[in-house]
């Protein structure tokens, strides 16, 4: 036997030692498993072994110490293994037909041992996610055939070795997240590498103008280092750059006028002076310009009506002046706006409501003036987007404008403004009797359908959520098909399917309930509950709601789908683990959902269950609460701003301990 492929299983157990005596084996392929146990050390005795592939499974020990005696083995990988342990053997070495050798993501650690780099014939050498903690050598010169460097997410320390200047071929460096320090080499001249990742270091000293010089690069990443001095002209020449990251640094200067990355461009949080460029980033391919937290000055330009694909522009924290082009309105796909904490002057362009993507915009701290307009996202976002704008008026202010008022004023009779005052207060008088009536009436109604549960005809709140049929919704998911299945909690299932919204096919989450699993008026009376809350609220970093079914038995939510999942998923998530940054956007994403359910929603509402697993994320990583099912609304006129322990809902070890005695605002916890 030759050749062992057994990959993409579920096989258990371990490594069977019988196989050392197979001495003609030369593939041995297991990954995608669930093999558990040592690599027995006697697999080394099968010495014509040329690729052996054993990750994606639970195996557990180290490295066999004797791997060197595997002298033909050009590909060997155990990544994926997180509990795999100890450090590369020094006998290593001896491998010299060695192109791929990987431990990513495992426990595998500690120096480096000075054969590896003997390894000429490397291609590849994945060490990411590791626990490799010393500085790196010259020697590695030595690898000459390499073209993926990936050393991610370890504790390497010391200067980045200037001979990587000496890999003519490598392709990408990936060196991020470590402890590297000293200046960028300035010897990479010439290299055909097109990913360069140095981010997350503690990297001084300038950029480099010989990163100008890399043909091929279409992705340089140097955020979060203490990099300074000014962004080189050189970079400029970078015809294929795709993203651009200099973002927490120490730069100063301005901006290139010609930098033009195709995809993003994020060079917040540096000490950059002198206006935006008219033209910053490709035009007619960027998608993402943060600019924040600079000194920038000087107006916004009014070019942006060019940017076609641009999806978040962020300009906060700058010293930026003159007033908000109407251009911006015309950004046909743009979903992030942030000019918060600058000097703009003027009005608000009314054409920002025409953005029907836009789900974010924040002007707050800067100095405008004038009605806020209503339609679109003016309609949308909570009154702290145009804080510190003391010359707004309007909503959501419910503040007047005052020249509006005074120059009607001006222009009307006096008697036509008596007949006007008397007639503004009849109609006032007439609407709080319909409204009185209108509330006695519904009240009544409500009890009675809560008394007579089983009437066929269903009491649904008033609200602007769709209605679906359970037909509608069967058709959705294919008959609530398990393979649709997305979620579950104590009493309801949650399904991913395709409903047709303003006639367009749209992926929704469909919370179904089971009806079986509690008492039929209970869980009537809390999928009212769930509908009216649901049905009222509306803010950026809560889940949508979409519409409902109550057709005979069924009673389901349709709810926006948040594509990325819950944040308890992306926590446990060993592969892409979540930057500080990204954390911080998720918690700040998370008060601003709560400050809304507390503080702007009337009557307040009290989450009760708020956990990694009840805030959702889309594919624009904007953290949304949800599962406002176990909500508590606090009706002063019913509960004293307090629900009794007999309403408890929620999840022991995240629900705050003061929710025992009573709840309030002050007991969702994050």
């Amino acid at each position: 036997m030759t050749e062992l492929k057994l990959e993409n299983n579920t096989l258990i157990g371990g490594i069977p030692e019988s196989l050392s005596r197979v001495t003609t084996l030369k593939y041995l392929v297991l990954f995608s498993n669930r093999l558990t146990g040592a690599i027995p050390e006697s697999i080394t005795n099968c010495t014509a072994l040329l690729s052996m592939q054993l990750g994606r499974n639970d195996l557990t020990g180290s490295i066999p110490a004797q791997i060197g005696k595997l002298r033909q083995l050009y590909s060997f990988s155990v990544s994926r293994n997180a509990n795999l342990s100890g450090s590369i053997p020094d006998s290593i070495g001896a491998c010299t037909q060695m192109e791929l050798f990987s431990t990513r993501y495992t426990q595998v650690g500690g120096r480096l041992p000075s054969s590896i780099y003997n390894l000429t014939n490397l291609h590849a050498l994945y060490l990411t996610d590791n626990a490799f903690s010393e500085s790196l050598s010259e020697d590695v010169g030595n690898w000459t055939a390499l073209t993926t460097l990936d050393l991610s997410g370890n504790h390497f320390h010391g200067k980045i070795p200037e001979a990587l200047g000496f890999l003519k071929g490598l392709e990408g460096l990936l060196l991020q997240q470590n402890r590297f320090e000293g200046p960028i080499p300035k010897t990479w001249i010439g290299l055909q590498v097109s990913e360069i990742d140095l981010s997350h270091n503690l990297l001084n000293g300038s950029i480099p103008p010989a990163l100008g010089d890399l043909p091929l690069l279409n992705s340089l990443l140097l955020q979060n280092n203490n990099l300074s001095g000014r962004i080189p002209d050189t970079l400029q020449a970078l015809r294929r750059l795709r993203e651009l990251n200099l973002s927490h640094n120490h730069l100063t200067g301005e901006i290139p006028k010609n930098l033009s990355p195709s995809e993003s461009l994020d060079l917040s949080f540096n000490n950059l002076s002198g206006r935006i460029p008219a033209s910053v980033g490709d035009l007619y391919m960027i998608f993402t310009i943060i600019l924040a937290e600079n000194h920038l000055s000087g107006p916004i330009p009014d070019t942006f009506a060019a940017y076609q694909r641009l999806l978040v522009l962020d300009l906060s924290a700058n010293n930026l002046d003159g007033e908000i082009p109407s251009a911006l309105g015309e950004v046909p796909v743009i979903q992030y706006i942030d000019l918060s904490y600058n000097g703009l002057s003027g009005s608000l362009p009314a054409s920002l409501g025409g953005l029907r993507r836009l789900v974010f915009l924040n002007v707050s701290f800067n100095s405008l003036r004038g009605r806020i307009h209503t339609g679109g996202i003016f309609d949308i976002v909570s009154a702290s987007a145009f804080l510190g704008n003391p010359g707004l008026c309007g909503y959501p202010f419910n503040a007047s404008c005052e020249d509006d008022i005074l120059k009607k004023s001006a222009e009307t009779p006096v008697g036509d403004r008596l007949l006007v005052f008397i007639s503004l207060v009849i109609a006032v008088l007439i609407v709080i009797v319909l409204c009185v009536c209108s509330w006695h009436y519904r009240r009544c109604l409500r009890l009675f359908t809560m008394n007579s549960i089983t009437a066929e005809t269903e009491l649904i709140p008033e609200t602007v959520l769709r209605a679906w049929t359970a037909k509608e919704l069967r058709d959705a998911t294919a008959g609530f098909h398990t393979a649709n299945i997305i979620g579950s909690g104590g009493v309801s299932v949650c399904f991913k399917g395709v409903l047709n919204l303003k006639g367009i096919d749209m992926l929704v989450a469909i919370k179904r309930l089971n009806c079986k699993a509690m008492d039929g008026s209970q869980i009537k009376e809390s999928f009212l509950r769930e509908i009216k809350v649901l049905g009222d609220v509306m803010h950026r970093n809560l889940v949508r709601t979409l519409g409902y079914c109550l057709d005979g038995g069924e009673m389901a939510i349709v709810m926006e789908l948040m594509e990325m999942g819950d944040l308890r998923q992306i926590l446990d998530r060993r592969e892409k683990p979540l930057s500080w940054d990204r954390r911080m956007n998720i918690a700040m994403d998370v008060a601003e959902g709560l400050v809304y359910l507390h503080y702007e929603s009337l009557p307040p509402i009290i989450h009760c269950d708020l956990k990694p697993q009840n805030i959702l994320l889309g594919s624009d990583m904007v953290a949304k609460v949800s599962d406002f099912g176990i909500a508590k609304l606090l009706e002063s006129w019913e509960s004293s701003l307090a629900v009794s322990i007999s309403d408890f809902a929620g999840t022991f070890g995240y629900a705050a301990p003061g929710k025992l005695l009573f709840l309030s605002h002050h007991n969702t916890v994050i």
